[in-house]
């Protein structure tokens, strides 16, 4: 029995249009089919939801494995993001965020998990921002909402309008919900509303509060999972109190808590618990990969699982011990793999025709003594080779050892590639990650002039051949290198940027309105001239080298209004500039628009350097 939808179901990439060149090699690198489980029913196992781009575009799929079948749920154009997607406990319907254009702004709907037409589920909402859904049997669901009146997390039961089961103007997510269904914790800000967290544990009934976790205004605390059984009131859960994330055990009735003590570097979150209850698993993230153990609260024994190394997404732990996690690496494409009785399996998706090119662990020093670790992917010969910097979005999060089609292609069209974890990313500890609250674009931009200094020093590249790229928050300290280091870039793509975060913030959603406020440690309300200081639209007159901007018209998180103006700007002070409208929001998933985007990437590249691109392409003016 084959169960691996790419090879048992009807596959093949968007086709190219019909007057278009002959496709380049590293094409193929977007046309993979890239699969990432969702969940499985608790109640049905045998029951999953995953999230597949076979046809060029992001959809959610149903998977019964006992009758070997696959089905095609959703349809949308603008496609369906796998983590909008969730499926009921009882395996009977499925739950996702419609959502207009990809605009992560919509109303939540459902649908049978054997396929059918989708309705609403709450008509008499709004459209709302919506990040975690929990479907019971009967119908019955609780979601978080949000929109510019606050947080909210609901309970819907039958017909009728659902109930509110908490409020507040900070932001308020949920979580998880006990296994006998009784306690719903939830993720709070109400005393320190800029993205330190805390957890509240909820009556998931009528909404009464039972319990708080709260480790201080300069920590953040998040649960994970609660103990497999009925009546049980152990918490896993994961806080960074100690400096860097590790676990612990919450007794919720007992107001007990165990830390859990681990010798391992990086950060350690909680994943699940293991069927008897006496073990958890455990992720550790470690310089841009991970690595899965399991704990044993009895003997504190601590055990690595064998499996490849890369990045690993793992869900929650099967009834009969099997561990199921999506994985990538940078030579590996997103699929959805198992641990069983110490084998590791491929499940579903992985099918790719051109493997990626393996990167390079790197570590080089910044100001004030910090080091910073990245990726480095070189192109075959003896170099130099023009250099990309690429800078993630986030800040809090990092880049990984992952498949990315848009690197790939960098090292195959021979160009050099360093994605850097700059001080802001997740991933290397508290002290790391929150240097830039309330100072952003600061360290950033020095870790980032650091990355070029050392490809330079290690002769990878030229000091006239290094150009700066990067997504959403990246796409903003691209703009602010370009503003602020002009002499050190050769050129630079910001993805989805933000040019003016205070007008960015008048557009954007309820929930990117609270990551403003977390970065800026307030927003533009207050007062703060930060706004101004570190915006690049301010000193838009500093750039010098050659820019292309590529933005969706209908992205919630990165408005375009704030970018039109920039681009206006910019066109008044006569800049070298290009602009790359597409039409999506902020994440793409039109396989077929992102190998174009890439096309248009190489084709500025090839203006901005000249003869000296990483293809020895002719040169070309830059457009404008």
């Amino acid at each position: 029995m084959d169960t691996n939808p790419a090879v048992a179901s009807p596959t093949g990439a968007p086709a190219a249009p019909s007057d278009s060149a002959p496709r380049p090699a590293w094409a193929a690198r977007f046309s993979a089919v890239k699969t990432w489980a969702v969940d499985w029913a608790r109640l049905a196992p045998e029951r999953v939801l995953y999230g597949c781009d076979r046809t060029g575009v992001a959809q959610i799929y149903a998977w019964d494995q006992a009758a070997d079948t696959h089905t095609q749920l959703t349809s949308k154009p603008s496609g369906v993001q796998a983590d909008l997607a969730w499926l009921a406990e009882d395996g009977q319907t499925v739950y996702y965020l419609d959502d207009e254009g990809g605009s992560e702004t919509g109303r939540l709907v459902r649908l049978p998990f054997t396929g059918g037409a989708p309705e609403v589920v709450d008509p008499s909402l709004p459209p709302l921002s919506i990040g975690w859904v929990k479907g019971l049997a009967g119908g019955v669901v609780l979601f978080d909402g949000s929109d510019a009146a606050g947080y909210r997390i609901y309970r819907h039961e039958g017909a009728g309008p659902s109930r509110v089961l908490y409020e507040h103007k900070n932001e308020a997510y949920g979580d998880t919900l006990s296994h006998d269904h009784q306690r719903l914790a939830i993720l709070t800000s109400e005393q320190a509303p800029n993205r330190h967290w805390h957890i509240t544990v909820l009556d998931a009934a009528t909404g009464t509060r039972q319990a708080e976790l709260d480790d201080g205004p300069d920590a953040t605390a998040f649960s994970n999972a609660w103990a497999p059984f009925d009546g049980d009131t152990r918490l896993l859960y994961t806080s960074n109190v100690r400096g860097r994330n590790l676990p612990g055990i919450w007794d919720v009735a007992a107001g007990t808590r165990q830390p859990l003590m681990l010798d391992l570097p990086g950060e350690v979150t909680g994943v699940d618990w293991l069927p008897d209850g006496q073990g958890v698993l455990l992720a550790q993230d470690h310089e841009g990969r991970v690595q899965l153990y399991t704990y044993d609260l009895a003997s504190g024994t601590v055990t690595a699982l064998p499996h490849s190394p890369g990045t690993l997404a793992p869900l929650h732990v099967r009834p009969d011990g099997a561990i199921w996690y999506n994985y990538e690496s940078a030579a590996a494409v997103d699929q959805v793999r198992a641990l069983e009785a110490g084998q590791e399996r491929r499940l579903l998706g992985g099918d790719q025709a051109l493997p990626g090119t393996p990167l390079e662990s790197v570590h080089f020093p910044s100001t004030e003594g910090a080091s910073i670790h990245g990726f480095l992917g070189v192109p075959p010969g003896p170099g130099p080779f023009p250099a990309i910097v690429v800078v993630h979005g986030g800040p809090a999060t990092h880049a990984t050892d992952s498949y990315d089609p848009f690197l790939q292609a960098d090292i195959d069209e021979g160009y050099a590639v360093l994605t850097i974890n700059y001080r802001g990313s997740s991933g290397y500890g508290r002290a790391h990650q929150d240097i830039v609250q309330g100072d952003p674009g600061h360290y950033e931009l020095e870790d980032m002039a650091a990355a070029r200094d050392y490809l330079i020093a290690r002769g990878i590249t030229e000091p006239d051949r290094v150009v700066i790229r990067g997504r959403s928050y990246g796409g903003y300290l691209t703009l602010m290198a370009l503003t602020r280091q002009p002499a050190l870039w050769a050129a630079g793509c910001a993805l989805v940027g933000i040019a003016d975060f205070a007008m960015m913030y008048e557009d954007a959603n309820e929930p990117l309105r609270g990551w403003v406020r977390q970065i800026f440690g307030g927003g533009p309300e207050d007062g703060s001239l930060l706004f101004i200081a570190r915006a690049p639209i301010t000193r838009a007159a500093e750039l010098r080298a050659p820019l292309l901007i590529i933005q969706g018209r209908v992205d919630s998180r990165c408005p375009p209004r704030q970018m039109e103006v920039f681009i206006e700007r910019l066109r008044e002070l006569g800049k070298p500039f290009q602009v790359e409208w597409f039409n999506g929001g902020h994440i793409l998933v039109d396989m077929a628009e992102t190998a174009r985007l890439e096309t248009v990437f190489f084709d500025f590249l090839r203006g901005a350097l000249g003869d000296r691109a990483g293809n020895e392409s002719p040169s070309a003016a830059p457009a404008r």
